[in-house]
């Protein structure tokens, strides 16, 4: 394993192989793991506590909600603005 900062190694694919283990020991004890193929980074093993558990898109809906309120362009409905022409 090469170290690429204190909190974050590099491992190339093939090492993962026969490491994998001693990869996941590192990743239980904090740090971020990046696997190489060829020298270019492909995918990150990441502690799963620094990790966001992915939401049930609620937030996401109520963010796009709050943006658009107060945007109305005025008119009924957006058919009503097709048929008038307006896009």
């Amino acid at each position: 394993m090469t170290n690429q900062d204190q909190d974050q190694d590099t491992v190339p694919v093939g090492k993962l192989k026969d490491g994998l283990c001693a990869v996941l020991r590192r990743v239980e004890q904090g740090r971020q793991v990046v696997i190489t193929k060829h020298g270019r980074a492909v995918a990150v093993i990441t502690p799963a506590d620094q990790v966001q558990a992915p939401g049930d898109g609620a937030d996401i809906v109520e963010r796009i909600l709050r943006f658009a309120k107060g945007r109305n362009s005025g008119h009924a409905s957006i058919r009503q603005a097709i048929v008038e022409g307006r896009r």
